[in-house]
């Protein structure tokens, strides 16, 4: 504290251990001492404010105990209390903790209480926290705006993680195998635009939060494959009953059912056989009764299809009856060529029977279904490697009357 002048000190590789003094972190603070190192990489010094330390940010707490915050510091440090909680914004070492810290004192946007993107901001942050330090999904970059924030370039991963409207709103979130670590977030409540969110295979806990009641223009949400438990709220489900959000999964499927979700796409529903008198919200009241196996089918096709499947006369409606009631293979839901199947048949119910350019037959692989004979046609359709996995699709000027609203998929990917 008496090196009055000093703007570099450099500490690392050697054999200190224990805890950076908040003192020399106060340098930091106050932009005396600009460049700081010490041995925090390999876990020996915990530093607070070293450049060098990851998932580190400046020390705030002076040795009074109290908080040594600007107004400015201070109303956003109020304004964050109101979407986390007091508890997790003040206590040191929680994500909420170091991303109030990241806004109020590292990031470059200096943003203020009443800026309209701050808890956003913040929202991004704290998920950027919530990842090890060698499996961030995206870049956190002080001097830009994190609508621009990317992924991480040597994650090989090359869609963007997260992307926003013309309004600057995050609109869509995907954040699967990112290793976020933690109870679920609740402060993604804050992104009132979203409309896409992906936090699957990840390593989160604790129960759907009821926060997410807000999120209205949420249309697909998938939680599955990770550690969540309990019961899903039933206000989150009132946004499927509203027809407001189409794909809701969670680990709820017999023999993995730590969540309890009744309105979940992808979860059997007790007891609700004969479902809503509109047959629009997720029931399988169209169809003839369901057995355990075939119930598990709708539900796995409503991943790609949505209710679109409930709706007498719909392509997706009369392809799943043919997988479900007319097909001899008899393919299970966890059948690895059951969207294959299915896909191909769909796109046969989009061109109608008298102007199908292929012809549909039970018990055959959707492989060796054969071209009609339209217009001269002696060309494959349909082409399989040695796999069985469709690899060729030729149909053009055959489908009409129904907008493609699907992504065809690899018999084997979920997405």
């Amino acid at each position: 504290m008496d090196l009055l002048n000093i703007k570099t000190l450099l500490l690392d590789d050697n054999d200190l251990v224990g805890k950076m003094p908040p003192q020399i972190c106060s340098l930091v603070s106050k932009g005396q001492l600009t460049k700081l190192t010490s041995d925090c990489t390999e876990n020996k010094v915990f530093c607070s404010c070293c450049i060098n330390c990851p998932n580190q940010i400046p020390d705030v707490t002076p040795d009074d105990g109290h908080y040594n915050l600007t107004p400015r510091q201070t109303l956003i440090l109020d304004k964050l209390k109101q979407l986390s909680g007091e508890t997790s914004v003040t206590m040191e070492g929680t994500v909420q903790h170091k991303a109030a810290q990241w806004i109020m004192k590292v990031d470059e946007m200096e943003l203020d209480a009443n800026s309209p993107n701050l808890f956003q901001r913040y929202t991004l942050a704290l998920l950027h926290f919530m990842m090890p330090d060698n499996n961030k999904c995206y870049d956190m970059h002080k001097d830009e705006e994190e609508c621009d924030w990317e992924s991480k370039s040597d994650s090989g991963v090359t869609w963007k993680r997260i992307s926003c409207d013309n309004d600057d709103h995050v609109k869509y979130l995907k954040l699967d195998s990112c290793g976020l670590n933690g109870p679920i977030p609740s402060e993604i409540q804050a992104l009132s635009n979203l409309d896409y969110l992906d936090l699957s295979k990840n390593k989160l806990t604790g129960q759907v939060p009821l926060a997410y009641q807000n999120l209205h223009k949420l249309v697909h949400m998938y939680l599955e494959e990770n550690s969540l438990t309990g019961d899903v709220p039933e206000s989150v489900c009132q946004l499927r009953d509203n027809a407001e959000l189409l794909s809701f999964v969670t680990d709820c499927l017999p023999g993995d059912r730590s969540v309890n979700c009744d309105c979940c796409t992808n979860c059997p529903i007790e007891g609700d056989a004969d479902g809503p008198e509109d047959g629009n919200n997720g029931s399988n009241d169209h169809f003839e009764s369901l057995n355990p196996g075939e119930l598990a089918i709708m539900n796995k096709l409503r991943l790609i299809s949505g209710h679109a499947l409930d709706v007498v006369g719909t392509p997706e409606h009369n392809a799943a009856h043919f997988i479900m009631k007319e097909d001899s293979l008899k393919l299970t839901a966890n059948d690895e060529f059951l969207y294959q199947r299915y896909v191909v048949t769909l796109l046969g119910e989009m061109s109608g029977s008298q102007d199908a350019c292929f012809e549909r037959e039970s018990g055959v692989s959707e492989c060796n279904w054969l071209s009609k004979g339209l217009g001269g046609v002696t060309w494959e359709r349909i082409a399989c490697d040695s796999n069985g996995v469709l690899e060729y699709l030729k149909l053009g000027m055959y489908i009409h009357g129904f907008s493609i609203s699907f992504v065809l998929c690899s018999a084997k990917s979920k997405h």
